[in-house]
């Protein structure tokens, strides 16, 4: 489908859901008996626990509902359960909360006092996203008008940092004001000790031992790959009696699974490949060394290890650069190593002492302390006691 027929399509699914509200909302607001809290979540499980607190603390104010494709009875795909019940419930909230950019979240479809919040999905940035992606500007003027409303319907982004503010200003094009600086949610479990000790049938299943980890977890790359990244059999040479490697991707990233996949040898318990993305906070307490490029990975690693080790491989550096963007300057405030090769990556292991993340947690984790979720809970209870 080309550029222009795309464009047809989305545009007419818009003034479907705009006509849908229109006739819809009014009468919807007129049954609805209490305030209405939606969170709309396309990161399962990325909230770590906020949701559950978040249902219970609001229970006596409002009613709750999740839209997440974990949720059939409101899906987040395009369908007619969405359409029926997603969508309905999402023009009558009086809070909305999501996790990431959002195409049906515009404020034509929504009630005009609603508030909506951005959680985000990662702690930092390095990569660039919005009008900073360097694709924005080649995609079409409709496309950029769509972004652009869903960008200003947004009425507070939630931050970690006063770094990740400046960094929202520039990416969304949002003033200072549009800022909840509570510490983000997804943080808190880095404060939690029982939450983040891995029970011994999980390091079973994993195929675990004592040994320390080295971590290895890239960000998604939408361009086909023929070889894995990383080296595994060096790594193996170098480090097979002494660690682990333990390989996490994206879910979607089906092709890198399967070269690494063919990096497993019998008898060999070197290699481990988790699939399961919930356990990451508890890998990272148990991770000596860190090998990652521009995920946000490392923000979190700092507070869930602040005594360990973190190696930057950005073997494609000026590829990615060109494609999607490294936030100005962030190679000059990089923590460990910047290397490009397996090899160079042995050799910055082998002569780096210790990563010291004290200036990097003060940067990027300046509100993240534990306390995040109950500062923007206290929040949200504040403007549900202000609804008549």
């Amino acid at each position: 489908m080309n550029a222009r027929m795309t464009d047809w399509a989305k545009g007419g699914y818009e003034q479907l859901l705009k006509l849908m509200a229109k006739q819809n909302r009014c009468k919807l607001n007129e049954t609805k008996v209490r305030p209405l809290v939606v969170y709309v979540e396309t990161f399962p499980s990325n909230d770590r626990g906020f949701i559950d607190e978040l249902d219970s603390a609001i229970t006596e104010l409002a009613d709750f509902i999740v839209i997440s494709d974990r949720n059939k009875d409101y899906p987040l795909k395009f369908s007619p359960q969405f359409l029926n019940h997603s969508f309905k419930a999402l023009i009558t909230a009086d809070i909305v909360l999501c996790d990431n950019y959002v195409p049906f979240l515009q404020r034509q479809y929504l009630n005009p006092h609603a508030v909506v919040i951005e959680l985000w999905h990662a702690t930092g940035a390095i990569k660039c996203f919005g009008y900073e992606d360097p694709e924005t500007v080649k995609r079409t003027l409709a496309e950029q008008a769509r972004f652009h409303r869903v960008y200003d319907t947004i009425d507070y982004f939630v931050v970690g940092s006063d770094k990740m503010a400046e960094i929202f200003e520039e990416s969304y094009e949002v003033s200072a004001n549009h800022f909840l600086k509570t510490g983000s949610p997804r943080t808190d479990i880095f404060f939690d000790y029982k939450r983040l000790t891995m029970t011994t049938e999980t390091k079973k299943k994993l195929g675990l031992t004592d040994r320390p980890l080295i971590f290895y977890t890239p960000t998604y790359r939408k361009t086909a790959v023929t070889t894995f990244p990383l080296d595994v059999q060096k790594m193996r040479e170098n480090f097979g009696e002494t660690h682990q490697l333990v390989v996490q991707l994206h879910p979607h990233d089906d092709d890198l699974y399967r070269l690494v996949e063919d990096q497993l040898l019998e008898d060999d318990d070197f290699l481990v490949i988790n699939h399961e993305p919930t356990i990451l906070p508890q890998l990272l307490t148990l991770t000596e060394w860190l090998i990652t490029d521009y995920s946000s990975v490392v923000f979190e690693y700092a507070l869930a290890n602040p005594n360990g080790n973190a190696l930057f491989y950005w073997y494609d550096q000026e590829a990615y650069e060109k494609k999607v963007g490294i936030q100005p300057g962030f190679d000059q405030e990089l923590p460990g190593p910047l290397v490009h090769s397996t090899n160079e990556l042995l050799l910055a292991m082998t002569l780096h002492t210790r990563t010291d993340f004290k200036d990097f947690n003060a940067v990027w984790n300046q509100y993240n302390d534990g306390h995040a979720s109950k500062r923007l809970l206290t929040k949200i209870k504040e403007w549900l006691n202000e609804i008549d």
